[in-house]
């Protein structure tokens, strides 16, 4: 039987993570109020499950707060507005599809290295940064892009004193 890292059995951290992304289990009230949305989504990530998200509804989602645990988890979201089966059921399919059969790498890691000077400063995309400037992708495809800022340090030299300048 295979365990998580906790030691507990894998089919009982999958039951937990589908049970609290079942939109029921969280109040809305707790969800305005906290980053509900936010740390499951990197405690999703943390565990490697990323989490794709189909939202199709003739009434009003909040993607914005929903749609944090696919940022944090390296998934994506799909939205259908003012779905008809009729209509949109076979982009729905062919999209399913397509999540389905990809390609996709695990609980990847990157690091970026720099020569001297040169600093990564911002790093964009669904993904988990640690505070060491690691990169945790949860889920990895062949069309993610990971799009990083970059800073220069220039050194000029004064006769009275060394000075550094940050130049974006």
């Amino acid at each position: 039987m295979e365990t998580h890292s906790h030691g507990y059995p894998l089919s009982t951290v999958r039951d937990l993570y589908l049970t609290r992304l079942l939109p029921f289990s969280v109040s809305a009230e707790a969800a305005l109020q906290g980053d509900v949305y936010s740390s499951l989504g990197q405690e999703c990530g943390a565990a490697g499950c990323s989490v794709d998200l189909f939202a199709f509804s003739d009434s009003y989602i909040d993607l914005a707060t929903i749609g944090q645990v696919p940022r944090f988890s390296g998934g994506e979201i799909f939205r259908y507005s003012d779905f008809k089966a009729d209509v949109d059921g076979e982009q729905l399919i062919a999209d399913i599809k397509h999540v389905v059969s990809r390609p996709v790498v695990f609980v990847a890691t990157m690091t970026v290295r720099t020569s001297t000077g040169v600093k990564a400063t911002d790093f964009y995309g669904n993904l988990l940064v640690s505070n060491t400037g690691k990169l945790y992708l949860p889920a990895l495809t062949v069309i993610r892009n990971i799009p990083i800022s970059f800073a220069v340090l220039l050194h000029i030299c004064n006769s009275d004193s060394d000075s550094e300048i940050l130049w974006m």
